[in-house]
């Protein structure tokens, strides 16, 4: 459904927008569940290549695109990749407002886990704790 959908933006030139940047980060996450890595990544990269293109990288859609290749990163053991996307997105979310949101604090969670993970059990309580805190401000 998702390629068809691709196919038929990329036809109609409808892709080089920001629908169309969001269709491939989907594509890029479905590929990514379903354990294709160089698919996921090759969708996301051309995902945040529109956005750069449409002048759409400073968005929340920017910041979840690069929690999204943080996870992955995460996923193949590349901790130093994953922490920078997953700080490039921060940076994104609190510019743009949004860091205060579910969405934020899931960003939150991930660095916390990640940092957790290198043996920084200090800078992991406090993201998980900045992360808690959002969430009961939130409601969520």
């Amino acid at each position: 459904m998702y390629e068809e959908r691709m196919n038929i933006m990329s036809m109609t030139g409808t892709l080089e927008t920001p629908a169309g940047a969001t269709l491939l980060q989907n594509i890029g996450n479905l590929n990514r569940g379903q354990g294709d890595l160089f698919g996921a990544m090759s969708m996301h990269e051309e995902c945040r290549n529109i956005m750069s293109r449409t002048g759409t990288l400073e968005t929340p859609d920017c910041a979840s695109l690069l929690q999204n290749i943080g996870n992955q990163k995460k996923d193949q053991g590349d901790l130093l990749r994953a922490m920078r996307m997953y700080e490039d997105s921060r940076n994104i979310r609190s510019r743009t407002g949004t860091l205060e949101t579910p969405a934020g604090a899931t960003l939150l969670q991930n660095i916390g886990n990640l940092k957790r993970g290198q043996g920084d059990l200090f800078g992991a309580m406090s993201m998980h704790e900045e992360s808690r805190n959002i969430r009961s401000r939130t409601g969520t």
